[in-house]
């Protein structure tokens, strides 16, 4: 997002990039998905001044189909942090190939970022769930410069993308479906992705940003219910910014 976000995330950062989206958690397929290329809402709504937010509680009390979700510790959060310094010092995406070439600016620039030199336990935060491999991230926006291509409207040409590293190939197909919440900007897809060992993963990920915050919620899973329960979950989080 986060046994991802989600995962153990790995130490590639190409996890930060390809983790941001499946985060630290529970399941190994997820594990594997990369992050689905970048979709928006309406970027004509102005961003609002930022706001304090405390990152420490914000995910406190939030649920997702009506179950607590497992808020990561701030010692496991600097434990991520420091993974994620390392993947970055060891230029863990180096090796990462994405065709069309055209698509790797989206797919990799991300994990370029010097991201991981800016977190902190007061301006990062993690939780998930094992159902549904459920992840959430929340950042200050100014540290998620990172991911500004997630909310930018995309124009259909890397909807399509190969992705080849760490000994796996995986092929995503990405489809925009409708934002919808209180939110400056914000997007919501279904990411599929079929791995060369026949492995086929389906992950929908819908992200926002409102007062100075960052929220991603990822789920393993396209069914409407779900869907609907990771809106939700979203929409708890962002009310309380």
């Amino acid at each position: 997002m986060l046994g991802r976000m989600i995962r153990a995330l790995s130490a590639a950062l190409a996890a930060v990039s390809l983790m941001a989206v499946a985060g630290c958690g529970a399941s190994e397929d997820v594990d594997k998905a990369a992050p689905p290329a970048a979709e928006s809402h309406d970027d004509a709504v102005a961003s609002e001044a930022p706001k304090d937010v405390d990152y420490r509680t914000l995910l406190d009390g939030i649920t997702y189909k009506g179950q607590p979700i497992a808020v990561r510790t701030p010692e496991q959060i600097e434990e991520f942090i420091q993974m994620s310094r390392d993947a970055e010092a060891g230029n863990a995406v180096d090796n990462v190939k994405v065709e069309p070439a055209e698509c790797a600016e989206s797919v990799i620039d991300p994990a370029r970022a010097n991201h991981a030199e800016r977190m902190s336990v007061d301006n990062y935060a993690m939780a998930d769930l094992d159902v549904d491999s459920f992840t959430l991230i929340a950042e200050a926006a100014d540290i998620a410069d990172y991911r500004k291509t997630d909310l930018e409207k995309s124009d259909g040409s890397c909807d399509k993308y190969t992705v080849t590293m760490h000994g796996y190939t995986q092929h995503i197909t990405d489809k925009e479906i409708p934002f919808e919440g209180d939110a400056n900007k914000g997007r919501a897809i279904i990411s599929h992705s079929v791995f060369d060992d026949g492995t086929e993963v389906t992950l929908y990920s819908v992200a926002a940003e409102k007062n100075g915050a960052f929220i991603d919620v990822v789920i393993k899973d396209d069914a409407q219910e779900s869907i609907d329960a990771a809106n939700a979950t979203l929409d708890q989080v962002l009310a309380r910014l």
